[in-house]
């Protein structure tokens, strides 16, 4: 996938400027690998399992990866869990959230009606601190 954006080129059509399509960078997403395992990194540390396909791992990437590789040694507070709508309708976590992590309210981030999460605040930690020893850090990068 190949995300356009628009700039305005004040030089184009003698000086009378002109709106031009540029391609920005194509958007990557960052999960970790450790013990055969992927964990999320967006906003929290989940242990996805092992994938099925590729398929399945791109969604992982897509639903799961963080935007920002540094997220990994930056103190956190809150942790979000996304959610997934069944057949019925009825969003629920797609993992299931520890109530003794905590720490003050919990919310529903509504960023639009096909994507759903809770998130809360809790005691502070590092995903890096949550790893083992060895790990790796894989990146997709959609074509």
């Amino acid at each position: 996938m190949m995300i356009h954006g628009i700039q305005w080129d004040s030089n184009a059509l003698n000086g009378k400027g002109q709106v031009q399509w540029i391609e920005c960078k194509t958007p990557v997403k960052y999960l970790i690998n450790q013990n055969k395992n992927y964990y999320s990194t967006k906003s929290n540390f989940i242990n996805l399992g092992q994938h099925t396909d590729n398929t399945q791992l791109e969604n992982w990437y897509n639903k799961y990866g963080a935007d920002d590789v540094n997220i990994i040694t930056q103190n956190l507070n809150n942790k979000e869990f996304p959610m997934t709508k069944n057949k019925s309708g009825i969003w629920k976590t797609d993992f299931q959230l520890d109530m003794n992590d905590v720490t003050d309210n919990i919310e529903l981030v509504d960023t639009d009606e096909n994507n759903k999460s809770i998130k809360y605040n809790c005691n502070d930690y590092r995903i890096i601190d949550l790893c083992d020893n060895e790990f790796d850090i894989r990146m997709f990068k959609e074509k």
